[in-house]
Formats: C-alpha cells, structure tokens, sequence
C-alpha cells in the first residue's frame, strides 16, 4: 500500500544498490548514464518504453542514433547487474563486443555506424542473450501484483497471491 512505503527508506535502499552495482569500490562516483539507467531498471513501466529511455539517454536525445561507442557503454552499465548479482556467465559473460556487433547488424550482414531507436529496440525484443535478465526481470515485476480467484487447498487462502 503506498501508505507503507518508507520514502527516505527507498531513496535510501535505491541509492546502495545503485552504488552497489556501478561503484562496487566506493570510490565516490558513478557515471550519469550509470545512475539514470539504475533508475530506469527500478522504474516500473512498459518494457517496450524501458528499452526506448534506455537507448535515449545512451544516445543523448529523442532523435539522436547510437553509435558503437556509446551502445557500448550502454550494454556495459546494463552487464553490471549480473556481474553483481554473481550471474555474468550465465549471460554470455562481461565481453560485450559480441552483443555490441549483433546490436548493430540488425537486419544487415554487416555492421552499421549507428542505428536508431526501432532497431535497438527490435533487437532487444529477440531477446539477446547478454540482456535476457531484462525482460525477465519486468515479468517478474509484474507478477508480483498477480492474484487468483481460487482458494488454496491446503491453507484455504483465498485468493491466492
């Protein structure tokens, strides 16, 4: 309930899991893409909308196309969530060239300079393996408020949550 949530309690628990996940050092500074795409994995929100504010603030506008450098840096900060959480390997590993190279030969044999948002986000919806925690990740999210109108059998809860 929106009653129970602990605002300063929030931003506090946000903030150490981002400075957990892009500072794991505590050297006192993270990024500003770092910082708002932490925000932006915490958001809940159409996934289809995550992956375009994800690709705008990588590209630096609405209009703007990602070129390899900064799709580069984009799918770094997004790798540190697994990296943290133990789970790198399982997600192709930390080497990011491979999902930088697939990203920018959407639809192409070869890889282009830049590509814009539609193509990132066609991409991204084939769900790459270096980004399948995403999508996962928001279907988790949703189910999270998921109920259904049977009682159970055993503790005869009803509905079940």
């Amino acid at each position: 309930e929106p009653e129970d949530i602990t605002v300063s309690v929030c931003v506090d628990l946000a903030l150490n899991w981002i400075l957990n996940v892009f500072d794991s050092q505590r050297q006192g500074f993270t990024r500003v893409l770092s910082f708002k795409l932490g925000l932006v994995l915490l958001c809940r929100g159409p996934l289809l909308e995550k992956y375009s504010v994800m690709f705008q603030l990588a590209a630096g506008g609405e209009s703007a196309n990602l070129d390899q450098r900064r799709l580069g840096l984009l799918l770094y900060d997004l790798v540190m969530v697994p990296r943290y959480l133990g789970e790198v390997a399982q997600f192709g590993g930390s080497n990011i060239e491979p999902s930088v190279r697939s990203c920018m030969s959407v639809g192409v044999k070869e890889p282009r300079a830049s590509l814009d948002c539609d193509m990132f986000v066609k991409w991204l919806q084939d769900e790459p393996q270096s980004l399948v925690w995403l999508p996962v990740l928001h279907r988790l999210a949703s189910a999270e408020t998921a109920t259904h109108d049977v009682k159970c059998r055993i503790c005869r809860v009803d509905p079940i949550v």
